[in-house]
């Protein structure tokens, strides 16, 4: 499958979820820009979970990514579908400035 390229701000960061020992899971939620601002929940695993520890609140990245879906079938025959947004890489496009006040400069 081929990836997909989106652009925005990291809002939530959570924290990292071991689920073996040789399977790991952080998830992330990136903020688009635009009139119509989209809150997506993105899953890093494994390598990818370095490159979220690396990011801050606030901070524009790139995320290349890849749709994943699957099927379930219920013990009592129910069918549902479900989907993962798989991080494959990122890229910081500006870092987080923190704002600093001259208390010298102030107006009173």
């Amino acid at each position: 499958m081929s990836e997909l390229t989106i652009e925005g701000a990291i809002k939530l960061i959570n924290p990292t979820r071991t689920i073996s020992d040789k399977f790991e899971v952080c998830e992330f939620v990136l903020t688009t820009e635009g009139n119509y601002p989209q809150h997506i929940m993105f899953t890093a695993v494994n390598e990818a979970i370095d490159k979220v520890k690396a990011l801050q609140i606030g901070q524009n990245v790139m995320i290349n990514f890849a749709l994943r879906g699957r099927e379930w079938k219920s013990p009592q025959g129910d069918v549902k579908y479900f989907n993962t947004i798989d991080v494959k890489d990122i890229t910081a496009l500006s870092p987080v400035s923190s704002a600093s006040i001259d208390l010298d400069d102030l107006p009173f």
